[in-house]
């Protein structure tokens, strides 16, 4: 599994450096005066699109075949993947909740509540996109899954974007950055996080299902 892990750690750092500094660029943004809500989001939604893109590179170069090979199981592949975007989705977030702290403090209008919204909110928009996808990507392959990939990450774009907007403004307030006040749901925090960890964990799952049925020719 160690192996298999740094595997895709390599290819990653390798083919997927553009990703990281797009990712790190848009916090900076982020931490502008004039900013826009989005900003805090998109690293997070950019990362989650690398374990699709390290799976169609196994494609590509026919490694799966080669791995058939080694000692790992499928299951060990899919959790290398699965593994691996928790790793980018996780530093980002961390990033991104400390940098827009670093702001909030900056402007005196600091919230732990707010910034605990934040975390949820942010988890809850970046991880619809592996739950769903992820699956189907291993059920039938990069090529056929990869339509609906794109569908569903323009259709968690488009809702992040309705739900936190999309428009430039001068934010003066932890209130100005997030969709309303969330510290009024502080309450449902840990159900909704409980939830994100229950799909994300039933969507590896059935990838490990999926993937273990598939014929690898």
């Amino acid at each position: 599994m160690k192996g298999l892990l740094l595997k895709e750690w390599y290819q990653a750092r390798k083919a997927f450096w553009i990703f990281y500094l797009i990712a790190i660029l848009f916090l900076a943004m982020a931490l502008s005066p004039f900013t826009t809500p989005f900003l805090l989001y998109y690293p997070c939604l950019l990362l989650s699109l690398i374990p699709t893109s390290l799976q169609q590179m196994d494609e590509v170069s026919k490694w799966e075949g080669f791995c058939g090979t080694l000692p790992c199981s499928r299951a060990q592949v899919v959790s290398a993947k699965y593994l691996m975007g928790l790793f980018g989705q996780v530093t980002f977030l961390v990033l991104t909740l400390a940098s827009q702290g670093i702001a909030w403090v900056i402007r005196d209008c600091f919230s732990w509540a707010e910034l605990g919204g934040l975390a949820v909110s942010i988890t809850v928009c970046t991880s619809l996109l592996p739950i769903f996808t992820l699956p189907l990507i291993f059920k039938c392959g990069v090529a056929k899954g990869k339509i609906i990939q794109l569908i569903i990450f323009g259709a968690v774009i488009g809702f992040t974007g309705a739900v936190v907007g999309f428009t430039s403004f001068s934010s003066s307030s932890t209130k100005s950055l997030l969709p309303y006040d969330l510290s009024r749901f502080r309450f449902l925090f840990p159900c909704v996080l409980g939830v994100i960890v229950i799909l994300y964990a039933l969507s590896w799952l059935l990838s490990i299902r999926f993937y273990k049925k598939r014929d690898i020719g």
